[in-house]
């Protein structure tokens, strides 16, 4: 097993001393510790373990020296597929709420989300909910949404890096395709899926045109493409932040919670 280590980019420094103590609570908690691989000074590092261990000392000591731990197994680590979700992960905000409070609607609209990303309401319910509060407003926000992403430090280095590597990403989204063109565009990735937000005439019908792409469709994408490329579900990726996010995480050969919410 390997117990990779990684500092907070703008907080955390992975120092000799801090190793040092991991290693500790790693020999504390009854596994053996091998060799240290630096991945980046300071920043990322591997430490071979022997076995897996409870690791919830550990992390509650990583989470206050501001770095993030992970046990991955050395098999099939290289992954060949990747799927990331959209709002929060790759992009540093909620771009349906963004454009609810351009509308005026943003408190009413970012309320439900809250409630659907802590699993306090399905997904589809909370997106039709919000979607509906849209009916009649005005479609110029989707422009001026476009205009202002804010997309997350190194996303756009993390997917080129993949896709040199030979790894299918594919940005995977319960927001909208008009978001998710430009995104997947702009970042790298080979494809991108997420719902038809419906328009009529400069304004917005409220519905959404087509089925619901929500936490089912996140994980059947993963689960088709591992079909299509031959490969198993262990050497896929899946990255995301919300409760809808959970599915496709577990399914997945490597889940990752990237600032995730509670649940």
């Amino acid at each position: 097993m390997i117990l990779t280590v990684v500092a907070h980019s703008d907080k955390g420094k992975v120092t000799p001393a801090l190793l040092d103590t991991i290693k500790r609570h790693v020999e504390h908690a009854g596994a053996e510790v091998g060799d240290t691989l630096c991945l980046c000074d300071t920043i990322a590092y591997d430490i071979g373990v022997d076995k897996p261990f409870d690791m919830v000392e550990i992390r509650d000591f990583c989470n206050q020296n501001n770095t993030d731990i992970a046990l991955v197994s050395p098999h099939n680590r290289r992954k060949k597929i990747l799927i990331s979700d959209m709002d929060a992960t790759v992009l540093q905000m909620e771009t349906l709420d963004y454009m609810c409070d351009l509308l005026g609607i943003g408190e009413q609209v970012r309320d439900i989300t809250e409630r659907g990303m802590l699993g306090e309401i399905n997904f589809e319910q909370s997106l039709v909910e919000r979607v509906a509060l849209m009916t009649g407003k005005p479609t110029y926000v989707m422009e001026t949404l476009l205009d202002n992403l804010t997309y997350t430090r190194g996303a756009k280095t993390t997917l080129q890096t993949l896709v040199r590597d030979g790894v299918h990403c594919a940005l995977v989204s319960g927001g909208f395709t008009f978001t998710t063109d430009v995104v997947a565009r702009e970042l790298g990735f080979q494809s991108h899926h997420a719902n038809v937000l419906g328009t009529c005439d400069g304004t917005f019908t409220g519905e959404i045109v087509g089925d619901i792409a929500g936490p089912n469709t996140k994980g059947d994408i993963l689960k088709s493409m591992a079909d299509i490329h031959a490969i198993s579900l262990d050497e896929t990726c899946a990255i995301g932040d919300g409760a809808n996010d959970i599915p496709m995480i577990q399914m997945a050969g490597l889940g990752v919670s990237f600032q995730g919410k509670p649940k």
